[in-house]
């Protein structure tokens, strides 16, 4: 019997989530006051992460009102080439950067980094694409938990 209620009031829980998250998602982005940046382009201020917030964080989440965060030009990302990117090595407190096929990710707080060493074998502050795709093991599959922080232009 208590394994029927607890189902139930997951159950619940999860379709009053699913209505508040919902409900957050069909509003729409209110006319700026400027010309310069145009509704089409209005980026909500609140998202909402699949079954990670608690239902009063969604409510809030619902009821922010959407208004335009930033414009393209001004989410851009930086442009590192190989002087620049070999600043970013790990060493002396400074964060550990790696290029792979164009993009520079910022392995700074990955353990098997650290010092902005790779197992004594990779150094940050280059483009390691060559050896991401030919000898590592796991490939590109660990970079997509590690943040993009710029594109690689050598």
């Amino acid at each position: 019997m208590k394994r029927t209620v607890l189902k139930k009031l997951s159950l619940l829980s999860t379709l009053l989530l699913s209505v508040v998250l919902l409900a957050g998602c069909t509003q729409t982005a209110a006319p700026t006051a400027t010309a310069t940046v145009p509704t089409a382009t209005a980026v909500p201020t609140a998202t909402a992460a699949p079954a990670v917030l608690s239902a009063s964080t969604a409510t809030a989440a619902s009821t922010a009102t959407a208004t335009p965060t930033a414009t393209p030009a001004e989410v851009a990302l930086k442009v590192f080439n190989k002087e620049e990117l070999a600043k970013y090595d790990g060493k002396n407190g400074n964060p550990a950067y790696v290029a792979v096929q164009g993009k520079v990710y910022d392995v700074t707080d990955v353990p098997q980094w650290k010092g902005g060493s790779h197992f004594g074998k990779f150094q940050a502050g280059q483009d390691l694409t060559n050896e991401i795709l030919t000898l590592s093991p796991h490939g590109l599959s660990k970079l997509d938990t590690v943040p993009i922080v710029g594109l690689y232009q050598p």
